[in-house]
């Protein structure tokens, strides 16, 4: 496969994952609960998916391509359910720690969790990857330990939620790459939309949404950063490596960085 196709993909769905965060905290402080943000977002992208699959042929698997068997249909289900625990906890932590503050904490943990996890299963960490966690650690013991004013909640959460992300990479990465990407996203999406149903309805089914920002929050998120980024985000893995996608969390953060100060 192209590598330069998949780091392009990798990119794209960077910039569209840099939104979330600014744009659900900003969402959040008018009055919409976060898991019904999350709810909506993930049914209206299930929605998408599914009419996707239903109207054309691009599910189904090609030449070689695995078709979808039992195991990769559990594991994808697995995997997106994992997700939405994760999304969850990083968009609850947003109540607690600012836009920047969760994008940071985020963007030093995953890469840590999924270079470990990787090494973990044999693949060598080389000393640039090295320095890139020293770094990305050292600057978060400066942000929560040195400063110490940090929610010590908001960042138990935003901790939970970057190692279940970790795992959810590296779990398309070792076991769903041989599978058509536009099935076992769909099948991501699902997992985790159950469970955020079941949050939602948990907390008590709430329905308010803050005016049209509100609506807006929701269709944006929907569309792009969950529908195109996580397309984008699964064919790139397939293409150039889970950890060499978080990678790109420094990028992230400073473009979510500059879309919260504007």
């Amino acid at each position: 496969m192209n590598r330069r196709l998949g780091w392009t993909l990798a990119l794209l769905a960077t910039i569209t994952y840099s939104t979330n965060t600014p744009i659900g905290r900003g969402a959040i402080l008018a009055g919409l609960d976060p898991v019904t943000l999350l709810a909506a977002r993930f049914a209206l992208a299930g929605f998408l998916f599914g009419a996707t699959l239903g109207v054309t042929s691009v599910g189904t698997a090609r030449s070689g391509q695995q078709p979808l068997d039992r195991r990769g249909f559990w594991i994808a289900l697995a995997s997106g359910m994992l997700n939405g625990v994760m999304i969850a906890c990083i968009f609850i932590a947003l109540t607690r720690v600012s836009a920047s503050v969760n994008s940071m904490i985020t963007i030093a943990l995953i890469p840590a969790f999924t270079l470990l996890l990787l090494a973990w299963r044999g693949e060598p960490l080389t000393a640039r990857n090295l320095v890139r966690l020293g770094i990305g650690l050292a600057g978060l013991y400066l942000l929560i330990g040195v400063g110490g004013r940090v929610d010590p909640w908001g960042v138990l959460l935003l901790v939970v939620g970057s190692a279940l992300y970790a795992i959810h990479m590296v779990s398309v990465q070792w076991f769903l790459r041989p599978y058509n990407t536009w099935m076992i996203t769909t099948l991501i999406v699902v997992g985790a939309g159950v469970v955020l149903a079941c949050m939602w309805l948990a907390r008590g089914a709430d329905t308010y949404v803050p005016g049209w920002f509100g609506w807006t929050a929701i269709l944006f998120q929907g569309v792009v950063a969950t529908y195109l980024g996580r397309m984008m985000t699964y064919n790139a893995i397939k293409i150039i490596g889970s950890g060499q996608f978080t990678l790109l969390a420094p990028l992230e953060t400073l473009l979510t960085i500059v879309w919260s100060v504007l």
